[in-house]
């Protein structure tokens, strides 16, 4: 398999740098529908989210506008709801917020793609999501003075709202 249209989607929580990553081909068109899908099982896999969700501005999400006075399209502003979250997209060019939102993809692309075999999205993606856990979260990070995970913890399990993520999803699924 080619990663050389590959696009990654990723979620972290900021204050405790925990990682989640989905991958897909870069030709195909990511859609609200995947979006939501990949939101549903990202949170899943954090057990929660928090009431706020920085975004890209991405027209996945973003229905006009840019910034924090960005329109969000309804779809997403429902699904938020059932999440008890609301998108806010980040200001065009903020260093603080594009580096927050850059650094994961060239985390992923530097220390899980190189020298990893594929047969397939499913494979990528259930390899991924391995790395994750043993790897990328257990690592200790200076910025943190502890791992991703001891800092989910602490700072975020506590507050983090958690709101039926496997019933969101099977609703999402065809036949659901």
């Amino acid at each position: 398999m080619s990663i050389l249209h590959l696009i990654s989607t990723n979620l972290f929580l900021s204050e405790t740098l925990t990682l989640h990553c989905n991958c897909s081909d870069v030709l195909h068109s990511f859609t609200r529908f995947e979006c939501r899908v990949f939101l549903a099982k990202a949170f899943d896999f954090m057990d929660g989210c928090s009431g706020k969700c920085i975004i890209d501005n991405t027209h996945v999400i973003v229905a006009s506008g840019v910034g924090p006075e960005a329109i969000i399209t309804p779809e997403m502003e429902h699904f938020g709801r059932i999440y008890q979250t609301r998108f806010v997209p980040h200001w065009l060019n903020d260093p603080n917020r594009k580096a927050r939102v850059e650094r994961p993809f060239h985390y992923i692309e530097h220390n899980f793609i190189p020298g990893r075999r594929f047969r397939y999205w499913a494979d990528l993606n259930r390899q991924a999501e391995e790395w994750c856990i043993k790897v990328a979260n257990p690592k200790h990070k200076r910025s943190l003075g502890m791992s991703p995970d001891a800092a989910y913890i602490i700072k975020a399990k506590p507050q983090a709202i958690t709101s039926g993520a496997a019933s969101c999803l099977q609703k999402l699924l065809p036949g659901g």
